[in-house]
């Protein structure tokens, strides 16, 4: 794993915790969790938000955010981005 990728993880993990530690709900944990996946394979909040909020071939035209109220469907979308997000880490970086 890259050392953007062990960032990303790190941020993962607790993004979403209550002030005590507790999630408000799965869901809501899910969503932030993802969220900030997102971002970090995205490079850009506003990106991943688009991203989503619109349907996506990857998931049968679903969007993201709907998908993230069940933990299987939520799996799918983190697979997707961890898989985004490794490969982006490993590109060259591109100078301008």
């Amino acid at each position: 794993m890259t050392d953007m990728a062990d960032r990303g993880a790190h941020i993962i993990r607790f993004v979403g915790k209550e002030d005590d530690g507790s999630y408000a709900d799965a869901a809501d944990a899910r969503i932030a969790r993802l969220s900030a996946l997102a971002e970090l394979a995205f490079a850009s909040r506003e990106r991943a938000q688009r991203w989503l909020r619109r349907p996506q071939r990857e998931f049968g035209g679903i969007a993201p955010l709907e998908m993230m109220e069940t933990p299987a469907a939520a799996r799918q979308v983190e697979i997707f981005l961890r898989q985004l997000a490794e490969a982006r880490a490993q590109r060259p970086l591109r100078r301008h």
